[in-house]
């Protein structure tokens, strides 16, 4: 079997044929992703304004990122034990939705900030 043949060689175009779904929540997550880093940006960190800014305080961006990461975490902990979504300005999808993009910018923090050796 050649490479291109393997499911996780598609592209995420093909993955509207492959997984409709799965191609609807990823564009959702990438269009919440688009409108909160307009929300969060500024001159001086570009993209990760909010994130970026945690240097100020001797907080490495990546770091930060994990501690919003928590903060969801933690939000989707208190409704599996309470069974009710208390926060009124955000969706239970809307949060899986951050936490996902929040490991997706962790991701790409750590890369574009490795240290060349």
């Amino acid at each position: 079997m050649s490479s291109e043949n393997k499911p996780y060689d598609s592209t995420f175009d093909e993955l509207l044929q492959y997984w409709p779904e799965l191609h609807e929540e990823l564009s959702l997550s990438v269009r919440l992703l688009l409108n909160k880093g307009f929300d969060y940006s500024d001159s001086k960190y570009g993209r990760l304004g909010n994130l970026g800014a945690s240097e100020e305080i001797g907080i490495e961006p990546w770091k930060a990122i994990i501690i919003r990461m928590l903060d969801k975490w933690t939000r989707l902990k208190t409704f599996v034990r309470e069974e009710t979504y208390k926060v009124k300005d955000e969706s239970f999808e809307d949060t899986i939705r951050d936490l996902g993009n929040y490991c997706f910018l962790c991701l790409v923090t750590i890369k574009t900030n490795r240290p060349s050796k």
